[in-house]
Protein backbone atom coordinates (compact mmCIF):
# COMPACT_ATOMS: atom_id res chain seq x y z
CA UNK A 1 0.00 0.00 0.00
CA UNK A 2 2.91 2.64 0.58
CA UNK A 3 3.51 2.16 -3.09
CA UNK A 4 -0.05 3.73 -3.44
CA UNK A 5 0.42 5.99 -1.73
CA UNK A 6 3.90 7.18 -3.43
CA UNK A 7 3.01 7.12 -6.50
CA UNK A 8 -0.57 8.89 -5.71
CA UNK A 9 1.55 11.82 -4.80
CA UNK A 10 3.97 11.85 -8.05
CA UNK A 11 1.04 12.06 -9.80
CA UNK A 12 -0.79 14.95 -7.41
CA UNK A 13 2.63 17.07 -7.34
CA UNK A 14 2.91 16.40 -11.56
CA UNK A 15 -0.68 17.35 -12.08
CA UNK A 16 -0.64 20.19 -10.01
CA UNK A 17 2.98 21.71 -11.80
CA UNK A 18 1.39 20.85 -14.89
CA UNK A 19 -2.13 22.79 -14.23
CA UNK A 20 -0.27 25.71 -12.63
CA UNK A 21 2.14 25.89 -15.58
CA UNK A 22 -0.93 25.90 -18.21
CA UNK A 23 -2.97 28.54 -16.38
CA UNK A 24 0.94 30.55 -15.97
CA UNK A 25 0.64 30.37 -19.79
CA UNK A 26 -3.21 31.30 -20.31
CA UNK A 27 -2.66 34.46 -17.81
CA UNK A 28 0.79 35.88 -19.53
CA UNK A 29 -0.83 34.88 -22.57
CA UNK A 30 -3.55 37.94 -22.74
CA UNK A 31 -6.33 36.51 -20.88
CA UNK A 32 -5.21 38.04 -17.46
CA UNK A 33 -8.38 40.66 -17.66
CA UNK A 34 -10.72 37.25 -18.03
CA UNK A 35 -9.32 35.82 -15.04
CA UNK A 36 -9.20 39.24 -13.28
CA UNK A 37 -12.85 39.39 -13.43
CA UNK A 38 -14.13 38.08 -9.87
CA UNK A 39 -18.31 38.16 -11.15
CA UNK A 40 -16.91 35.02 -13.42
CA UNK A 41 -14.25 33.47 -11.55
CA UNK A 42 -13.53 33.19 -7.64
CA UNK A 43 -11.06 35.64 -6.30
CA UNK A 44 -7.61 33.16 -5.00
CA UNK A 45 -8.68 34.23 -1.33
CA UNK A 46 -11.77 32.01 -1.13
CA UNK A 47 -11.38 28.72 0.80
CA UNK A 48 -13.04 26.60 -2.09
CA UNK A 49 -10.23 27.95 -4.33
CA UNK A 50 -8.26 24.70 -2.15
CA UNK A 51 -10.07 22.27 -4.30
CA UNK A 52 -7.79 23.31 -7.28
CA UNK A 53 -4.79 22.48 -4.83
CA UNK A 54 -6.48 19.54 -3.37
CA UNK A 55 -8.26 17.24 -6.54
CA UNK A 56 -4.59 16.42 -8.36
CA UNK A 57 -4.16 14.80 -5.15
CA UNK A 58 -7.11 12.78 -4.95
CA UNK A 59 -7.04 12.20 -8.73
CA UNK A 60 -3.57 10.68 -8.41
CA UNK A 61 -4.12 8.24 -5.48
CA UNK A 62 -7.07 7.40 -7.42
CA UNK A 63 -5.68 6.62 -10.15
CA UNK A 64 -2.54 4.75 -8.48
CA UNK A 65 -4.86 2.75 -6.57
CA UNK A 66 -6.67 1.82 -9.79
CA UNK A 67 -3.17 1.04 -11.50
CA UNK A 68 -2.24 -1.06 -8.72
CA UNK A 69 -5.13 -2.87 -9.40
CA UNK A 70 -5.10 -3.65 -12.75
CA UNK A 71 -1.25 -3.71 -13.40
CA UNK A 72 -1.74 -7.46 -13.94
CA UNK A 73 -3.56 -7.81 -16.60
CA UNK A 74 -0.92 -6.06 -18.98
CA UNK A 75 1.91 -8.42 -18.32
CA UNK A 76 3.41 -10.18 -21.20
CA UNK A 77 2.86 -13.87 -19.20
Amino acid sequence: MGIVIKNGFIIGIAMLIVTFAINFISINSGYQSIYENTAIFRSPDDPLMLVYVGFPFVFGFAVAWMWHRIKHEFSAT
